[in-house]
C-alpha cells in the first residue's frame, strides 16, 4: 500500500471512527483521573484534534459566512465559559448539509449541521444541542471510548476501517459492513454509549441553565426528533444513528429540567427564553435565514398569505433582503433594511447587511460598520468585513490597524484574518510583514512546511534590518522543532 493510500485510508477511518465515539453517553460524573488521562494526554487529543478538522476540512462542504461563523463560535464561547473546559479555546464550523446533526472531534472541535439549525426553533434549542457536543468533550468521552476499545478484536477494527473506506464511495454499502462489524461489539460497549449520553444530557443540561438558557430546551429538542424520526428524507435519523435516543430520555431530561428551574426558582423565565419572538432570539432567526433556500418568489408568496406576526413577517423581509443582494438588486436591499434598522437600530447582523447595501458607497458602509462596532467591538465578522471594505478602497493602514486588533485580542480566529493582512502588506509594499502574515496563514491551514519555506525565503531579502533577521531565524528554529514534535507525536498516535 502507497503511503499516500494509507493517509487517506488513515484519515477515512480516523474521522469516521472518531465521529462515532465522540457522540456515544455512568449517570455519575466520572473520575477524570488515571485511565483518561494516560490514554489519551489533553494534549494528545489537541493534536489529533486538529490533524483530523484539516483534514476534514478537505472532504466537508463548510459553510464560509462571517456572520455565521462568528454566531456559532460566540455561542459556543458563551456555554464554554460556563463549563469545565479542559482547553484554551474551542473551534466550533458549520457544515452544510440538510442532516440534523451535530458532531465533536478531539481536543474541542465541534462541527454543526446546517439542518440543525433550520431545525431548531430558537437558540435555547440549538444551544442545548451545542452543549451536549461541549460536555462530550469536556468529559473526555473520545479519550475514555480510546480506553474501553483495547478489547476490540483485530477483525472488528478491519471491519470498522473497511466500511469507513467504502462510505467514501457508497454510504449504504459502507454502513453495512460497518454495522456487521459494530454487531459483534459486546453490549457493554453499547450500553457504555448510553451512559455517556446520559453523562451529557445531563451536565449539558447544568450548563445551558447556567448560560442563562432553558434546561427545558434539551427535552424538546428530544421530543421533536423522536416526533420526525421517520421524516421522508431521513435527515432526522442521522442525529438518531449518532446519538442512541432510549424511550425515557425525553422524560427524563424534562423531570431534570424541572429539578433545575425549582432550585433557581426560575421555571416562568425559562419558559419565556423559549419563545420564538423573544427579542433574545433575533439573532439566530437571522442566522437561520440566511441558510434558507427559499426563493425571493416563495418568500414574498408567504409573506402575503400566511398569518405571521410581525416579528416573524421582518425576518422574511430581511431574507428577501439578503436575497436582492446576492442578485445586485442593491437599491431594493437597502430599503428594505433600512426599515428594519430603524426597528432595531443596534442589531448587528442587520447593520452588517445594511452596510452591504451601500455597494457603490463606501464611506457610507465604513461608517455604519464604525458604529455598530462601537456597540459590538469584539466582533470579528463586522471588524473583517470592515477590513475589506478598506482594503477594496485603498484604505490599506485602516486595513492593517483593524485588522492587528482582532490578531491582538483574540486567541482563535480565522485564517482569513492573515491572509487578508499579508495583501494589505503587499500593496503597501511592505514584504517582510506580508511574507510573516503568509506565513502565519500558512500555520492556521496546518502547513507548517509551507509557513518554513515562506520565513526562509524571506530571510534572503536584501536589507533586512539586524532585528529582523533575528525574528525570522527565531520563528523558523521555533517552527521547525514544534513540526518535529508533531510529526513524532502522530506517528506515536498512529
Amino acid at each position: 500500500m502507497s503511503n499516500y493510500n494509507f493517509k487517506l485510508l488513515f484519515n477515512i477511518f480516523l474521522f469516521t471512527f472518531l465521529n462515532q465515539l465522540t457522540i456515544t453517553f455512568a449517570y455519575n460524573l466520572p473520575d477524570m483521573g488515571s485511565t483518561a488521562n494516560t490514554s489519551l494526554s489533553y494534549k494528545d487529543e489537541r493534536l489529533l484534534g486538529e490533524y483530523v478538522y484539516l483534514d476534514a476540512q478537505k472532504e466537508l462542504p463548510i459553510i464560509s459566512n462571517d456572520l455565521i461563523e462568528d454566531y456559532i463560535q460566540t455561542l459556543g464561547n458563551k456555554l464554554l465559559n460556563n463549563s469545565n473546559k479542559h482547553y484554551d479555546s474551542f473551534h466550533f464550523f458549520l457544515v452544510d448539509s440538510q442532516d440534523v446533526n451535530a458532531f465533536a472531534m478531539p481536543g474541542g472541535f465541534v462541527g454543526v449541521n446546517r439542518g440543525l439549525i433550520t431545525f431548531a426553533q430558537n437558540e435555547s434549542e440549538l444551544a442545548a444541542v451545542l452543549a451536549h457536543e461541549i460536555t462530550h468533550v469536556n468529559q473526555r468521552h473520545i479519550a475514555r471510548s480510546f480506553e474501553s476499545q483495547k478489547q476490540m478484536q483485530l477483525p472488528m477494527l478491519a471491519g470498522i476501517i473497511a466500511g469507513a473506506l467504502l462510505s467514501a464511495y457508497s454510504p449504504q454499502a459502507g454502513s453495512s459492513i460497518m454495522m456487521g462489524s459494530m454487531a459483534a461489539s459486546s453490549q457493554s460497549a453499547i450500553n457504555y454509549t448510553r451512559s455517556y449520553e446520559e453523562e451529557a444530557d445531563r451536565i449539558g443540561m447544568s450548563v445551558l441553565a447556567k448560560s442563562g438558557y432553558s434546561p427545558y430546551s434539551m427535552g424538546k429538542v428530544f421530543r421533536k426528533l423522536e416526533r420526525n424520526s421517520y421524516n421522508d428524507k431521513g435527515n432526522f435519523l442521522k442525529y438518531l444513528s449518532t446519538h442512541p435516543m432510549s424511550e425515557t430520555r425525553a422524560t427524563e431530561a424534562t423531570i431534570r429540567a424541572d429539578e433545575i428551574a425549582i432550585n433557581k426558582n426560575k421555571t416562568a423565565y425559562f419558559e419565556l427564553t423559549n419563545s420564538v419572538d423573544n427579542i433574545n432570539n433575533l439573532n439566530f432567526s437571522l442566522i437561520k435565514s440566511l441558510l434558507t433556500t427559499d426563493s425571493i418568489n416563495d418568500l414574498k408568496e408567504s409573506k402575503i398569505t400566511e398569518n405571521k406576526s410581525a416579528y416573524a413577517q421582518d425576518i422574511t423581509q430581511f431574507t428577501i433582503a439578503n436575497d436582492l443582494l446576492k442578485n445586485q438588486e442593491y437599491v431594493k436591499a437597502n430599503k428594505i433594511l433600512r426599515n428594519l434598522r430603524l426597528k432595531y437600530p443596534n442589531n448587528y447582523i442587520i447593520n452588517s447587511y445594511y452596510a452591504k447595501s451601500f455597494n457603490k458607497q463606501p464611506e457610507m458602509a465604513l461608517d455604519i460598520l464604525n458604529n455598530q462596532l462601537k456597540l459590538t467591538p469584539n466582533n470579528i465578522a463586522l471588524q473583517l468585513q470592515y477590513s475589506q471594505i478598506a482594503f477594496n478602497n485603498n484604505k490599506l493602514q485602516l486595513a492593517v490597524d483593524t485588522l492587528k486588533n482582532i490578531t491582538k485580542n483574540h486567541i482563535d480566529y480565522p485564517p482569513k484574518i492573515n491572509l487578508l493582512l499579508a495583501q494589505c502588506y503587499d500593496k503597501l509594499n511592505q514584504k517582510w510583514q506580508a511574507n510573516l502574515a503568509y506565513s502565519d496563514y500558512s500555520i492556521q491551514r496546518g502547513d507548517i512546511t509551507g509557513a518554513i519555506m515562506q520565513l526562509k525565503a524571506t530571510a534572503k531579502f536584501d536589507k533586512l534590518t539586524s532585528y529582523q533577521s533575528k525574528i525570522l531565524n527565531y520563528r523558523i528554529k521555533d517552527l521547525e522543532a514544534k513540526y518535529k514534535d508533531r510529526t513524532s507525536q502522530m506517528q506515536e498516535l498512529i
